[in-house]
């Protein structure tokens, strides 16, 4: 049961739309809300207690960033990423992140590494996984800033919605197996900090491309594949490579 929205806990300046943005893009990230769930404005509306106004607002955007999709009727459903879809992000991810860690290794400033510690110890401190997984992207927001190169950040930004997807639904399936997502993420992005500190612009660059080609273990496979394969079988019943090799 989805409690409804509390307005209290907001930010001050927020109006009620970013609200149910923020409430509904949480329940989705957090999988409250699973691949292919419908939503719809009159029940969103009276579950959290509010008009179907800011609802309707908040599925809007939700759909810019890649979180919703709209049916032929108009029907809104959580957008449910396949094997394929997950592989291509991988390939899209990598060299933006690779370009970032260069930049921001050699144009990084006190504050964007304050900022960036800031984010990791806030992380160490976390509760749940979903906040683990939302400060993971904060962290490579930040580091993405720090490369201070607008074009990157704005195709970043194009990505950012399904990666957000992407990474929450891997965040959720490597915790089943070794909770350790927390400890893990935390240990990864300080090294990296440490690097960026050092201007060490190569070793930051080597860094980020083994920790995020470290995912494609979490991507789908089916029965049967070949593990030694880095392309995803298609097909909605799949595991995780780390899935399939943890029950050998």
């Amino acid at each position: 049961m989805h409690p409804p929205l509390d307005t209290h806990s907001q930010p001050a300046n927020a109006t009620l739309a970013e609200m149910v943005t923020a409430r509904l893009r949480r329940e989705i990230l957090s999988g409250a809300l699973p691949p292919d769930a419908p939503i719809t404005e009159i029940p969103t509306a009276e579950r959290l207690k509010v008009s179907r106004v800011p609802v309707r607002e908040a599925m809007l955007v939700l759909e810019q960033e890649g979180l919703l999709v709209f049916g032929l009727r108009g029907r809104a459903r959580v957008r449910a990423l396949s094997p394929v879809d997950r592989l291509e992000m991988f390939h899209a991810r990598l060299p933006l992140e690779k370009a970032a860690a260069r930049l921001a290794a050699e144009r990084r400033t006190e504050e964007d590494l304050a900022a960036l510690e800031a984010n990791i110890a806030t992380m160490r401190r976390a509760r749940t996984l979903a906040d683990v997984s939302l400060l993971d992207l904060d962290f490579h927001d930040l580091v993405f800033r720090a490369a201070r190169c607008p074009w990157l950040l704005r195709f970043w930004g194009l990505l950012r919605g399904e990666l957000a997807l992407w990474l929450t639904s891997l965040h959720r399936e490597q915790q089943a197996i070794t909770r350790r997502v927390r400890d893990d993420t935390s240990d990864a992005h300080e090294s990296y900090v440490a690097l960026l500190r050092e201007r060490r612009a190569a070793a930051a660059e080597r860094h980020i491309e083994t920790h995020t080609r470290a995912w494609l273990e979490w991507m789908p496979v089916e029965p049967g594949e070949d593990l030694s394969t880095t392309a995803p079988a298609t097909g909605s019943k799949s595991r995780s490579r780390a899935q399939a090799r943890s029950r050998r």
